[in-house]
């Protein structure tokens, strides 16, 4: 029995319908912001539905890498980086700092890191800047009030022109809405949100990112030993609707391909070994192929997790076709 490692194939953007839409939209806020000269584009969503991915498309698609006047090395006018977890307000300047590609020094005090970051982005020419994990600033242990990190954040955009693009999971909303100038500076959030099984239009957009998945290690050489449709439904009930999560499962079924072959049991034992419950997953990989109203309760588990709330429109709707 020969094993081959072909995770590697799936390192690559993989297109689908709701990435599509939700990029679409990111990127004519940004034409409006450039308008502005000045402004905050929230985008929110549950976790690995592929914001990350999108900050960076946005990233290369958007930058200009040039030697602003006085330099000797190009540098981008997009920066792009990570709020830790826990930030206090000299770590959301160092943030910031970093997204630029600057470093900072540990003894340096919240004032000369801003001071220093507002310097930069002045002499650089800096456009846009995209921070992932805003929600750390939400979450409990935060080192620094709701108010004050919405504060920073609308500060920097008056006093550089900025576009700050931040995304995170929604529970950063709730900084948002406390914060009436920040209201003011920021457009509409984009949310991010998982295909919901519970409306009809949305299943053709999991399905097709799921069989561009399995397409994707086709031609790489992988036979495909199981039935695709049965399969896409399955990888919805343990993702959600999430295909960051399917993409997870999918490169670690991939690095176990025994003689060529992707078979059932690989995708299953690859979904039990990456995905915290084993319980929720047996569910979804047992012979007979899971119930409709199965994977409605998998996409209201993901957007009860992310504290969001479920359209009830589209769950009677649902029920309403199945019963007809």
């Amino acid at each position: 029995m020969t094993i081959v490692d072909f995770s590697k194939a799936l390192d690559v953007h993989v297109a689908h319908e709701r990435y599509d839409q939700v990029s679409a939209n990111v990127r004519e806020l940004i034409e409006l912001a450039e308008d502005r000269g000045g402004s905050i584009i929230p985008f929110l969503g549950p976790t690995r539905c592929g914001k990350s991915e999108l900050l960076k498309d946005m990233q290369e698609q958007l930058q200009t890498v040039a030697a602003p006047s006085g330099h000797l090395f190009p540098s981008s006018d997009f920066g792009l980086s990570t709020i830790p977890p826990k930030p206090n307000d000299r770590e959301l300047y160092r943030s910031m700092l970093t997204a630029i590609g600057l470093s900072f020094h540990g003894k340096e005090t919240t004032a000369l890191v801003r001071d220093r970051l507002l310097k930069a982005v002045r002499d650089q020419g800096i456009k846009f800047i995209a921070l992932d994990e805003c929600s750390h600033c939400a979450e409990r242990g935060a080192n620094l009030s709701a108010r004050g990190a919405t504060d920073h954040f609308k500060t920097f955009v008056d006093e550089t022109g900025v576009t700050l693009i931040l995304a995170g999971l929604p529970k950063f909303q709730h900084l948002i809405d406390g914060n009436e100038q920040f209201r003011d500076r920021a457009f509409r959030t984009v949310q991010f949100l998982p295909y919901n099984w519970g409306s009809e239009k949305d299943h053709p957009g999991f399905v097709g990112a799921v069989l561009a998945c399995l397409q994707i290690l086709q031609a790489e050489g992988v036979s495909i030993d199981f039935d695709d449709l049965d399969m896409s439904r399955r990888l919805y009930g343990i993702s959600g609707g999430r295909v960051g999560r399917v993409l997870d499962v999918l490169r670690a079924a991939a690095k176990r391909v025994q003689d060529g072959t992707l078979t059932f049991d690989t995708v299953a034992r690859a979904a039990r070994l990456t995905i915290q419950d084993s319980g929720h997953t047996d569910i979804y990989f047992q012979d007979a192929a899971p119930t409709d109203e199965s994977l409605v309760r998998s996409y209201a588990r993901v957007m009860h997790d992310a504290e969001l709330a479920v359209d009830p429109t589209n769950l009677v709707e649902f029920a309403a076709m199945k019963a007809s």
